[in-house]
């Protein structure tokens, strides 16, 4: 008899890692052993059911609640308990600290023994409000003991949890993030054409918000093209900060060596038009777009962080580097222009590093061994 799992996100407010996160794995779980629920508390209700049936991901198996519930606490909670109850779930899985308090709480009050809890990024955001961080601190307090396991994406964020005293050691579990690896594009020969002719094509993928720091990115431009006139730096996703980096590119006067794509349908596609794969966030835990650049052969310099030092292994299948340095950030940047064989050896290794340990597959295997304990 198949098991009903329920995943549960509240926190969505903009398209992102956490929505594709979810879509993979609705279809990378075993359908002879496992029913997925994907259920969203999110301001962008229409968009988003728009995105994940069209998608593949069947109706009945997609439940939207507008936001304006987040802020009726009991209401909420309410209608999550009713839904897992219609619907006959055996398993919740939560995904990040907001989602424990909702979707934990309602896992009880329904009589739900199996409850998991999920952290893909620290849980204390820079954006939090004191109140907040304070109300999350207590809350857990009750909640902690719902979860049989918490699965985090690194060791950094489970030394946090520990620290914070948000979790016991013994109830953690690192599961490493996985890409969906499509396997036209195994068949391919990827090739960072631009480096070779000196026309070095430049970007990243994120969500555009301050811990992200795409300003770091945008700052260092004029140092690259004053080096490589033919260079191009792409900028693909959208958010918040978008305003602010767009007034930047222009006070820098880089129009024309800048593009912002906005969200895009392939991001492999994409990914095959770079040649050098810019990280600079501030934090991340196990970053979905680093993984799949380096799954395209892609040289990568990005930020020398917990959570992305446990994927890339500096001068071996990427560069790692203090990305608030610009000297230091543009002069690697530099490095792999001037040394295509040396910028093709990192992807080489980097596509070598995400098939033996940053699958879809190795993920969900790991999943169903500790939902069967």
């Amino acid at each position: 008899m198949k098991r009903r799992i329920a995943y549960v996100y509240t926190g969505l407010n903009e398209l992102g890692g956490p929505n594709n996160h979810l879509k993979k794995l609705y279809h990378a779980m075993d359908k002879e052993r496992y029913e997925v629920f994907l259920v969203f508390c999110s301001a962008i209700k229409y968009e988003l059911e728009s995105i994940m049936l069209s998608s593949g991901i069947k109706e009945e198996h997609l439940f939207v609640i507008q936001n304006i519930h987040k802020k009726r606490i009991f209401p909420l909670i309410w209608k999550l308990k009713k839904y897992f109850q219609e619907k006959n779930i055996d398993i919740v899985h939560t995904f990040h600290i907001q989602s424990d308090i909702f979707g934990g709480i309602a896992a009880k009050l329904a009589g739900i023994k199996k409850v998991y809890a999920f952290f893909e990024s620290k849980i204390i955001q820079e954006s939090m409000s004191v109140v907040k961080i304070v109300f999350y601190k207590i809350l857990n307090v009750f909640i902690r003991n719902i979860f049989r396991k918490t699965i985090v994406v690194s060791n950094e964020i489970k030394k946090e949890l520990i620290n914070m005293n948000f979790r016991n050691k013994g109830s953690i579990e690192v599961v490493h993030v996985g890409i969906d690896v499509p396997k036209d594009h195994l068949e391919r020969k990827y090739e960072l054409s631009g480096l070779y002719i000196k026309v070095p094509r430049i970007g990243t993928i994120a969500r555009f918000s301050k811990e992200k720091a795409l300003d770091r990115i945008v700052s260092i431009v004029p140092r690259i093209i004053n080096e490589y006139p033919k260079a191009r730096f792409v900028f693909i996703g959208d958010g918040p900060e978008r305003k602010y980096l767009e007034n930047l590119v222009k006070v820098l006067k880089v129009e024309a060596y800048v593009e912002f794509k906005g969200w895009v349908d392939n991001i492999y596609e994409e990914l095959e038009d770079i040649d050098i794969f810019l990280l600079s966030s501030q934090r991340e835990g196990c970053p979905n777009a680093l993984l799949e650049a380096m799954l395209l052969k892609r040289a990568v310099v990005a930020s020398n962080i917990e959570g992305v030092n446990e994927v890339i292994d500096h001068r071996v299948n990427g560069l790692l580097v203090n990305t608030g340095d610009a000297d230091f950030f543009a002069k690697e940047v530099l490095f792999l222009c001037s040394n295509p064989e040396k910028a093709a050896q990192y992807g080489e290794e980097a596509y070598k590093r995400v098939l033996e340990n940053f699958t879809i597959e190795k993920e969900v295997k790991a999943l169903e061994i500790i939902y069967s304990e």
